[in-house]
């Protein structure tokens, strides 16, 4: 880790320290590293979830969380999805459905008989 604090996020997204406090496989990350996955998924979540403006929802921001460990679950897997020695499959989606969930929550439809 270095010794420079981390670059604030804009509008309430996560920082490296608040990733840290919130993701525990984060701290075997270095800074660099985790700037570069909050920042690609805040990049994907602001182009798929509906706009706002102003202080981020906290939806967004574990939406956020959850899109950077996807993306890392991506970046470590092999070519066939597994993991490590022992060849745990892991599913590696783009954007999974409880992110989305997240950015674009479903609202209740009213039902009249």
């Amino acid at each position: 880790m270095t010794d420079q604090p981390s670059v604030p996020a804009p509008y309430g997204w996560h920082t490296v320290d608040t990733a840290r406090i919130q993701w525990v496989d984060a701290m075997h990350l270095d800074d660099e590293q985790l700037e570069e996955l909050l920042a690609a998924a805040r990049i994907q979540c602001e182009a798929y979830a509906p706009a706002v403006v102003g202080e981020v929802p906290v939806n967004y921001r574990q939406a956020q969380l959850l899109q950077a460990r996807n993306l890392w679950q991506a970046i470590k897997t092999d070519q066939g999805g597994d993991i490590g020695p022992d060849g745990y499959a892991v599913p590696v989606y783009a954007m999974d459905r409880v992110v989305k969930g997240l950015l674009r929550p479903k609202r209740g439809v009213p039902y009249v008989r």
